[in-house]
């Protein structure tokens, strides 16, 4: 628990390691930066830059709640980074808050995650059935995410409820520009990976500049379900549902393999096989859900004594 507006860590990893029932509330944390990340030619399409550190790492723990936080890149922006042999700035963080190996329960609420790439991954990896399968279960409600560029979260697996969450990007901000693929760049904000079930309630989406367009909302790799409920894109309602629909459409038409993958062949749907299992209220205005973004979320709103 942070005491005061200046609480909280600069450098650090922090990792619930097969922990339970973990609180962390009104506190700062400054990714930490990996000065010898490595450049992975095979990584995606055009190669990925691969750091280590994220600033929260949660491993095979459960009930975790994150609360009234502030997260990000701090006075270390990739823009700021040497070149590297890709002609672009290199990534020197990895994860702001990383939930992996049978991590379950878990909630980020209230909080502001900025100026950051590779941001959220929920399961880490296709083959990780063993752990993560059925898990993990997460809420992400009523955050401000701003200059994010991807993972917002990333899942895989996870039955993950994003409510009421604010997402804010430009195609040339100065300190982290937000290019979705429409717009000639690969960034992104809800991205759906494998057997994921993910339920976007009321969401926010912010996005201006050259090219931009509300695909930027969500991407699809080897999703089969996703459902959206009255979310906007500046400030007018969006059909995220359809976007997804159409994006796993191109996808399942380029997969490859004999037989072909199973998530290839089993289809798209809007229906999710769970529901939250909690009541929950949205909000119900695009100005409602930035208002809470700008004056309600991140570290020094609070006020916490000392015990």
């Amino acid at each position: 628990m942070g005491l005061g507006e200046d609480a909280g860590f600069v450098q650090s990893n922090i990792m619930p390691h097969l922990a339970h029932n973990v609180v962390l509330r009104n506190l700062s944390l400054e990714a930490p930066v990996d000065y010898f990340s490595s450049w992975d030619p095979w990584d995606g399409e055009d190669g990925a830059w691969n750091a280590r550190f994220d600033a929260i790492s949660s491993v095979t723990s459960t009930n975790i709640w994150v609360d009234h936080v502030t997260l990000g890149d701090g006075r270390y922006l990739d823009r700021d980074a040497p070149t590297g042999p890709n002609g672009a700035p290199m990534n020197r963080h990895d994860g702001l808050f990383d939930m992996k190996d049978g991590t379950d329960f878990v909630t980020l609420s209230n909080s502001h995650l900025l100026n950051h790439d590779k941001t959220m991954l929920i399961g880490s990896g296709d083959d990780n059935a063993d752990t993560d399968a059925g898990r993990p279960r997460v809420s992400i409600i009523g955050n401000y995410f701003e200059g994010i560029q991807e993972r917002a979260p990333r899942v895989r697996y996870g039955q993950v409820h994003v409510a009421n969450n604010y997402f804010k990007g430009r195609v040339n901000d100065p300190d982290s520009p937000v290019t979705s693929t429409a717009a000639g760049g690969y960034h992104y904000f809800l991205g759906l990976g494998y057997q994921s079930q993910v339920f976007s309630e009321r969401n926010a989406f912010d996005y201006t500049g050259p090219g931009a367009d509300a695909s930027v909302a969500v991407y699809v790799w080897n999703a089969n379900n996703f459902h959206d409920e009255g979310s906007w894109f500046n400030q007018q309602p969006a059909d995220l549902d359809a976007i997804a629909a159409g994006q796993y459409e191109q996808r399942a038409a380029q997969a490859s393999g004999d037989p072909l993958p199973d998530w290839a062949t089993k289809g798209f749907s809007n229906q999710l096989d769970w529901t939250p299992p909690y009541g929950f209220t949205a909000m119900d205005s695009a100005s409602g859900v930035k208002h809470h973004a700008k004056t309600a979320t991140g570290a020094g709103v609070l006020e916490v004594a000392a015990p």
